[in-house]
């Protein structure tokens, strides 16, 4: 009687080792306890993503509009343009849409891009993730629509007057491909975002300090940042083509 007491006495109570390979569960070394702080989460993007290839996009047809029509000054002076506006022998109201939509689809790029990755890590946030989302993507398309459409009403008038110059029918073209352009690429940016996801990386020692980093850090002034370039660049522009 007393043997049995004994032998139960020594049966352990808790059995902290598992059956498959006889493995402590519970481990007492720091290394092995500690989760791995050498990587962090990051998101699935890279610098040749959509949205960058867009901002390409809406930069390049900036430029060209307004390196053509600051051109044309030669044959149709640049006073007459806007003052004596009409559909079918100016292309300033080219220049203003390609200012407008190069300021408002930058802005709304990098701030969906944002929220997208705020969502990422913050799957459980609050609804207005949601809304803000589609409010963007909805007003991405509605703007490269509109865009689409002026080029394709403007060319029909223009074609049908006769009264544009080569150059400057030149640039209903460029612009009209452009638009078509970043009408496929917004529809693009549906699925595109949906497969953004959080990708382990190592944890970088050092972080290179340069604009590229500064202007992504400005993110509450990156608005008053591009438009007081634009305004720097218009002013710059406005000097060369009439200096006194």
């Amino acid at each position: 009687m007393t043997s049995n007491n004994s032998n139960d006495d020594d049966v352990p109570i808790l059995d902290v080792t598992s059956d498959n390979d006889q493995t402590p569960l519970l481990n007492d070394n720091p290394i092995l306890s500690t989760p791995n702080v050498d990587t962090i989460l990051v998101p699935s993007i890279s610098r040749y993503r959509l949205t960058n290839i867009i901002r390409i996009l809406l930069f390049v047809e900036f430029v060209t509009i307004l390196i053509i029509w600051l051109v044309g000054t030669s044959t149709h002076p640049l006073i007459d343009d806007i003052i004596h506006y009409r559909l079918t022998t100016s292309i300033f109201d080219l220049v203003a849409i390609s200012i407008s939509k190069f300021i408002l689809l930058i802005i709304f790029l990098t701030e969906l891009e944002t929220f997208i990755i705020a969502r990422l890590y913050q799957p459980n946030s609050r609804p207005l993730f949601i809304f803000i989302r589609y409010f963007y993507i909805v007003s991405l398309i509605f703007l490269s629509i509109c865009s689409l459409a002026f080029a394709i009403i403007k060319l029909i008038f223009v074609l049908r007057a006769f009264h544009l110059s080569k150059l400057y029918l030149s640039t209903v073209y460029v612009f009209l491909v452009f638009s078509s352009i970043e009408f496929i690429g917004m529809i693009l940016m549906i699925p595109y975002l949906s497969r953004v996801k959080l990708l382990e990386q190592p944890r970088s020692t050092k972080k290179k300090v340069d604009l590229k980093r500064l202007f992504s850090l400005s993110k509450s002034e990156r608005p008053f940042l591009i438009t007081g370039t634009l305004f720097l660049l218009l002013s710059s522009l406005t000097q060369i083509v009439q200096p006194y």
